[in-house]
């Protein structure tokens, strides 16, 4: 008679080798390994773990709690110093006592570019939408901060120097009156709609620098021989090649061809804005693409083309 127990026990065998463990199996197994790891892990005789005692394990969580704490600490510090000393943005880093490389720049409004790569002003004076977008960008991108209620909201720390600087206090802020560039001026569209577009022209913050007076009328540039007087940062413009010098047209200045000296140094006064002359460019050719450098002039004026010292340069056309 065939036996066939032997056959049975293999295939009891086979179907214990291929069948999954149960859950309660598996489980079992996880807590046996864990169990195992913390075995080997902790030496019960030399009362260590993972080689260490408590005391030098005590070390090693000090060590890093005071290298961390230490690194928080540094890159806390070059953060203050950075952003409260080194970009204090009322104490500019190039001052007027760092000698003559460090004269102010000239900045002119409005710049159409918003990634401000390109000097370009092109606008057509008939299209309502385009003027009134610059007319908007130049006020409150701007020209808003110089409104009265910016003024008086730093609780009087402004004068009048209309007449002239009669308090010698130099943190006492000489204002600046948007109604000193009339015609050019928000409800006209800054001359944009009838053509005659008016340009805003400022210097740069300086702190402590002290514009200086030409000593006699010889050492006045002739170019501004006709227009400067004492005690003012002329300002001229004019066509930056032939054809636009031929071109450019009558062109006038508000409140007057420069900047006062009263205005000056600035110091990092609080709520100081900087005074504005405004140009406007009165003939225009129309479709012609026309080159314009505006400069200051003042003994001590200092010009770097590459840098915007003491100049601005900028195209514009009206198509």
């Amino acid at each position: 008679m065939y036996d066939n127990s032997l056959e049975k026990k293999l295939k009891l065998e086979k179907r214990v080798r291929t069948e999954p463990p149960s859950q309660k199996e598996g489980i079992s197994g996880l807590c046996q390994t864990i169990n195992q790891f913390f075995i080997n892990s902790y030496d019960a005789e030399k009362k260590e773990l993972w080689g260490r005692n408590y005391i030098r394990w005590l070390q090693l969580i000090g060590f890093y709690i005071c290298f961390y704490a230490g690194l928080a600490c540094f890159f806390s510090a070059v953060w203050f110093t950075w952003f409260r000393v080194i970009l204090n943005a009322d104490d500019p880093i190039y001052s007027g006592e760092d000698g003559m490389a460090w004269t102010p720049g000239v900045s002119h409004i409005p710049i159409l570019d918003p990634e401000r790569k390109s000097t370009l002003i092109r606008y057509v004076r008939s299209n309502e939408t385009q003027v009134g977008m610059i007319r908007e960008m130049m006020y409150q991108d701007f020209l808003s901060g110089y409104e009265p209620a910016e003024w008086t909201s730093e609780n009087g720390n402004f004068i009048d120097c209309t007449e002239g600087r009669t308090d010698p206090d130099i943190e006492k802020v000489c204002e600046f009156k948007l109604d000193n560039i009339r015609p050019c001026v928000l409800q006209d569209d800054y001359g944009f709609g009838d053509g005659q577009p008016c340009i805003m022209l400022k210097l740069n913050k300086v702190n402590n620098w002290v514009p200086e007076n030409y000593e006699s009328i010889d050492e006045v540039p002739e170019e501004i021989k006709d227009v400067w007087q004492p005690n003012v940062i002329t300002v001229k413009c004019f066509g930056s090649d032939p054809v636009s010098r031929e071109n450019l047209g009558d062109i006038e200045y508000y409140p007057q061809q420069g900047w006062s000296f009263d205005y000056y140094p600035f110091t990092g006064q609080q709520g100081y804005k900087s005074p504005l002359v405004a140009v406007q460019f009165m003939s225009l050719p129309h479709r012609m693409i026309v080159f314009i450098t505006c400069k200051a002039y003042t003994k001590n004026m200092v010009y770097e083309a590459s840098y915007g010292l003491g100049q601005t340069k900028f195209e514009i056309i009206s198509d």
